[in-house]
């Protein structure tokens, strides 16, 4: 009777030990298979708070804006170091502008007075002897008058040696009146090169002027969007916090009045 109800019990427990395996399993088969949605999730350590998200945006907006307006500080003074060049580029144009003007009112007078000793050659050369002494005559009034008008800044340093070595029309034999209108001549013709000269000169001056304040302006332009930009950007992160007045241990203002009093 004995031996019968210890297999029994023994019986009893090994069902026990599987239907509990069985159970197991089953459990661990039902966990598996549910939605992932429904599941046990761990909370992270580091995950960031919602709360802070206004914040960091806040923060990143009043950084940008910082940045602009540092940047439209720097446009602002290379703008002011532009406007000076601007400025005296605009000052050379105008000196240039008044030396064309000045070289054209040179040609019309040198125009005119070519025009008055051209009238001459209307009437009959003066009767002169034909003699050795008298084309020296000629000669030396040639060079005088070449010279006179070099030294003047009415001939150029190669009209001048032209008319010394009697060549391009240079002619030392001719009666001292037709030397007139030929010297004339050469003189309206070098004062409507320098004119011209001038003219160029004074184009040039005026597109580097031009391109000076253009620069100037864009400069500005620049400086104000960004300050604008800044002000938005501003705005939109809200006002900034007003400091501690108190100064705090490491509080750098204080630096000067500590060393003076340890002195």
């Amino acid at each position: 009777m004995n031996i019968v109800v210890a297999e029994f019990f023994s019986d009893v427990q090994h069902a026990l030990a599987i239907w509990s395996l069985l159970l197991l399993v089953a459990a661990m088969c039902v966990a598996f298979l549910m939605p992932r949605d429904k599941r046990v999730k761990p909370v992270a350590a580091n995950a960031p708070d919602p709360a802070l998200g206004p914040v960091l945006k806040r923060v990143r907006l009043s950084s940008e804006a910082r940045e602009l307006r540092l940047h439209a500080r720097r446009l602002r003074s290379i703008a002011d170091q532009a406007e000076e060049t601007a400025r005296k580029r605009r000052e050379a144009w105008l000196a240039a502008m008044n030396q064309a003007a000045q070289t054209w009112q040179a040609f019309e007078e040198g125009d005119a007075l070519t025009r008055r000793i051209e009238a001459t050659l209307a009437l009959p050369d003066p009767e002169t002897p034909k003699t050795p002494a008298e084309y020296a005559d000629r000669e030396r009034y040639l060079h005088r008058a070449a010279m006179r008008a070099c030294s003047h800044r009415q001939l150029s340093a190669l009209d001048l040696s032209d008319a010394l070595a009697h060549r391009n029309g240079w002619d030392p034999r001719l009666h001292p009146v037709k030397q007139e209108v030929i010297l004339q001549r050469r003189i309206r013709e070098s004062l409507l090169r320098e004119h011209k000269a001038a003219v160029v000169k004074e184009s040039k001056a005026w597109e580097s002027a031009q391109l000076a304040a253009t620069a100037v302006r864009n400069l500005r332009q620049e400086a104000f969007f960004a300050e604008q930009q800044a002000r938005e950007m501003q705005k939109a992160a809200g006002p900034a916090r007003a400091q501690a007045s108190k100064p705090g241990l490491y509080d750098t203002r204080q630096l000067p009045l500590a060393r003076a009093r340890a002195y």
